[in-house]
């Protein structure tokens, strides 16, 4: 099976779940990226994509944004999937506004990946939560990292935390715990939020 196959595969499975329990959420994901966006993404980050993370991007381009600001609707992880503009949008804004920097010292990293913060030219952020929670690719990791690796930087925490050693097994990490039945469709008319929820955080929704 090639990693386009895999993709496809393991997304045919997150989308079966998805029908059959959270159907609404399909109306939320874009179509397709085109090829001009990931190379000039790729330009931006002078470093080629992952197999994985493209071929997944060719099926669909992230979550729309349906107004300005925070349309929260939770999806993988619970985690809003960013579109490739948004990408390319939040990677230019940081190179014209570098993050205050911090002392390195305080940043707890576990996991194979170096030790640095969110402005790091190698990492894109793709998905984000609350709390300023981003779930990012590594295109630079360390000797005992994978390269396209994922991992989740937490500013309340001021922490790095290694996922998984592609894009790919992140996505079918998600197709099992959907399959294994710890996540359920949660919406919340009041503040405009709604997705795909663990159960187990219900009580504190």
């Amino acid at each position: 099976m090639t990693v386009e196959q895999r993709v496809h595969h393991v997304w045919s499975r997150v989308e079966n779940w998805i029908r059959q329990n959270a159907a609404i959420m399909l109306e939320t994901l874009a179509p397709p990226a085109d090829e001009a966006q990931l190379r000039e993404l790729e330009d931006l980050l002078e470093s080629p994509l992952p197999e994985d993370f493209a071929a997944f991007y060719r099926i669909h381009n992230g979550q729309i944004n349906k107004h300005i600001g925070w349309d929260y609707s939770r999806f993988l992880f619970g985690e809003k999937l960013w579109g490739i503009a948004g990408m390319i949008e939040n990677y230019k804004y940081r190179l014209k506004n570098p993050e205050t920097e911090i002392d390195l010292g305080l940043v707890d990293t576990y996991g194979p990946i170096a030790v640095a913060w969110m402005a790091h030219k190698k990492w894109i952020p793709f998905a984000s939560g609350s709390g300023y929670q981003r779930v990012l690719l590594d295109l630079e990791p360390p000797k005992n990292g994978t390269y396209g690796q994922v991992f989740v930087s937490c500013n309340d925490a001021v922490s790095n935390r290694w996922l998984a050693a592609s894009f790919a097994d992140y996505l079918e990490a998600f197709a099992l715990a959907l399959e294994a039945g710890l996540y359920t469709f949660w919406e919340c008319e009041q503040r405009g939020e709604k997705g795909i929820v663990l159960i187990e955080h219900l009580d504190y929704m």
